[in-house]
């Protein structure tokens, strides 16, 4: 039996895609994380801030309504410094990635993405 990756963190997801979140939510809950999931950037800031410090990393959309994933970033990294966040698009966001990355996210995932990329991105930035 394949030895499961996750090893009972927190992930937060902030995805607006309601196919996207779920296939995350059971992705990553298969492989042993503990999953909460946000529809849009406030929803996202304010499970954040509500549960804080319980989660280990953010995976989060760029392309969010009510705060895109950009200023999410921005607020989440107010409040913790040391957030782990990882970003992704399907959108060609090369410019606005090279700055989320410079400024401290730990990675980005284009979508559409392979399951085993982003979970190994996830193992690897919470193994940093």
């Amino acid at each position: 039996m394949k030895e499961k990756l996750g090893r009972g963190e927190w992930i937060l997801v902030v995805e607006d895609d309601q196919y996207v979140s779920d296939l995350l939510r059971s992705l990553l809950e298969v492989e042993g994380f503990n999953v909460v999931v946000a529809s849009d950037g406030e929803e996202g800031e304010r499970c954040y801030q509500s549960h804080q410090p319980r989660f280990d990393i953010v995976v989060t959309d760029l392309g969010l309504p009510k705060i895109g994933g950009v200023e999410l970033f921005h607020r989440l990294r107010s409040f913790n410094p040391s957030v782990k966040v990882i970003a992704s698009s399907g959108y060609g966001h090369e410019i606005v990635v090279k700055q989320l990355l410079q400024d401290g996210a730990m990675g980005f995932v284009p979508k559409p993405f392979m399951p085993q990329e982003l979970l190994k991105l996830i193992r690897g930035v919470l193994d940093a």
